[in-house]
């Protein structure tokens, strides 16, 4: 044992068995030092070499306070029962509350078998999940107002990341490097994307993984989007006159007020996608499919829905707006 490590002071002592170790230990030591806490987890703090004995007892005189995580395979270990006896020897020395307990997998009799001191005793459980288990005990040992200001400070370090994302993102998008800008996207897969107002003239992004991205007020006119996946994606307000959209997938796209004029939409996958106010003079939807599509008030003037599938529009009622079906 180092001479740091034996003067080393922990806001808590995790007790645990070995066999609830993957499923609650470890994420609960995880999500815990995630809340800037000092705590004795065995994974944490033993070395090779290092006497368990000694370690573990050094841990339990230099917590502050003690997680026992009560499962039937902590009632059973000998080990898990000498480090309670500990945190009880600590409690009734220093006269006030340590040992924190974390039901796993057992029941008000179960506990009451094991130790009926300890039934009494309000319990968390395994149940609320780890990051609720983790947060309710810094409450306990920090006060909410410390778990209220780390919470504010990976709010704000959360979103200087998104923001750094983004900036890489468009950086990448007007590059035209749609592989890279692919794989940095499933890399950060819960990250919402944020691209409105963006400027891309005449740029190429076939076959970009576009989906659920905001591109509201975007001018992205004259831009390639051949086999582009913009699933769910926000193009309210946007300029995409003169685009290709060949294959690219729109499903549930959001196009209200979108200007379409001279775009071709050809074999285009526009199921459920919100045209309402869109402008597509002149554009080309040939064998796109459209089922379900929200066309009220939706500017088709010249529109070309040669062989279009499943038009929410009779032939007469899309002739009698504007629109034309011609094969060439």
């Amino acid at each position: 044992m180092s001479k740091e490590t034996q003067c080393k002071r922990y806001d808590l002592f995790l007790s645990h068995a070995s066999e609830d170790k993957d499923d609650v230990a470890r994420p609960l030591a995880t999500a815990l030092v995630g809340f800037k806490l000092e705590i004795w987890y065995d994974e944490f703090a033993l070395r090779v070499g290092d006497s368990l004995t000694a370690e573990i007892d050094n841990g339990l005189a230099r917590s502050d306070y003690g997680v026992v995580i009560l499962s039937k395979y902590f009632f059973k270990k000998y080990q898990t029962n000498e480090e309670r006896n500990g945190l009880v020897n600590k409690a009734v020395l220093s006269g006030r509350k340590i040992i924190l307990p974390v039901w796993h997998n057992v029941t008000r009799d179960d506990v009451y078998e094991y130790s009926p001191t300890l039934v009494d005793r309000y319990a968390l459980n395994t149940t609320m999940g780890m990051d609720v288990v983790a947060q309710k005990l810094v409450e306990e040992i920090k006060g909410s107002d410390y778990v209220k200001n780390i919470l504010s400070e990976s709010l704000r370090t959360r979103q200087d990341d998104v923001k750094s994302l983004n900036d890489d993102l468009i950086t990448l998008l007007k590059q035209g490097s749609v592989a890279i800008f692919n794989k940095k996207r499933h890399e950060h897969p819960k990250i919402s994307v944020d691209f409105h107002d963006l400027e891309l003239l005449n740029g190429n992004l076939d076959g970009a993984d576009l989906s659920e991205a905001n591109f509201r007020g975007a001018n992205l006119q004259g831009t390639s989007f051949r086999y582009t996946n913009f699933y769910g994606a926000t193009l309210m307000e946007t300029n995409l006159a003169e685009t290709n959209f060949y294959h690219a997938a729109l499903k549930y796209a959001n196009l209200e007020y979108a200007k379409l004029e001279l775009s071709s939409l050809e074999y285009a996958y526009l199921d459920r996608a919100d045209l309402q106010h869109a402008d597509l003079t002149n554009a080309s939807l040939k064998y796109a499919s459209i089922e379900c599509a929200d066309l009220r008030d939706t500017i088709i003037s010249g529109t070309n829905f040669y062989g279009t599938f499943r038009l929410p529009l009779t032939t007469d009622e899309a002739k009698a707006r504007g629109a034309i079906y011609q094969q060439v």
